[in-house]
């Protein structure tokens, strides 16, 4: 099935009609996301079933060597919810890996751990694989369900990554715009990536459906400078409301 990735350098996807190879390119890279979700989807009884609620859609598949040792990928994943509650969602995934094959099976695999449990949980009547809050939202005085997705954590010269909750990174953002975004239309996706670099400098990405809030990121790359431990550490979440 993906013996096709060979493939070293793609252009993003174009309104051209794409070459045969770059054809059968996009046809092994949709393969591997369809066989790597019905591997989730079977990995575990107790994951509610999703795929008859939402349609996935891959666009700007693009796949390109950085070095002679690393190739990286990018992809823009959209999920539709077929009954319409929700409209459509849509992240990016992003990999890495000495052959291209491997870059797509980690940014597959990292979409799968931290974007798609949202989606599974939102559909049903409590979370199962996420944390859940309500609140009111400050405009319309609705009540507002927020599915905060797994936490994931790295960190490289440490024993282990520092201990951070699931509602750590929405606490921050609170704090960051004294609440405001409490009062956010619903319903928003956050995707959230706030690191501390070796050299201890930190970054954020904070983006709310897409794009980035710079006033709460800078209070997230603040909050970074008082983790604990030294060296890289980098925190990683989606979060849904609605």
């Amino acid at each position: 099935m993906f013996g096709f990735f060979k493939k070293k350098e793609l252009s993003k996807a174009s309104e051209d009609k794409p070459h045969e190879e770059d054809a059968k390119f996009y046809q092994a890279v949709i393969n591997k996301f369809v066989t790597m979700i019905d591997e989730y989807a079977e990995s575990d009884a107790n994951i509610p079933a999703f795929r008859d609620r939402w349609r996935f859609s891959l666009a700007n598949i693009e796949a390109w060597r950085q070095s002679e040792t690393l190739e990286r990928m990018s992809c823009l994943i959209t999920a539709t919810d077929v009954q319409g509650e929700f409209g459509e969602f849509s992240e990016w995934a992003h990999g890495f890996g000495d052959t291209t094959e491997a870059a797509f099976n980690t940014g597959f695999s990292n979409w799968i751990t931290t974007d798609l449990p949202v989606l599974i949980d939102v559909i049903q009547g409590k979370a199962v694989l996420s944390q859940e809050v309500s609140f009111q939202n400050k405009s319309t005085e609705q009540t507002v369900r927020g599915i905060l997705g797994p936490m994931q954590l790295w960190s490289f010269g440490e024993t282990e990554p520092n201990f951070c909750c699931n509602v750590c990174i929405f606490s921050q953002a609170l704090k960051a715009n004294d609440g405001a975004l409490m009062s956010q239309p619903t319903p928003y996706l956050i995707k959230a990536v706030v690191a501390r670099n070796a050299d201890n400098t930190t970054t954020c990405d904070f983006r709310i459906n897409g794009e980035q809030d710079e006033g709460i990121a800078s209070t997230l790359s603040e909050w970074a400078k008082t983790w604990e431990g030294q060296g890289f550490s980098m925190r990683k979440q989606s979060l849904l409301f609605v």
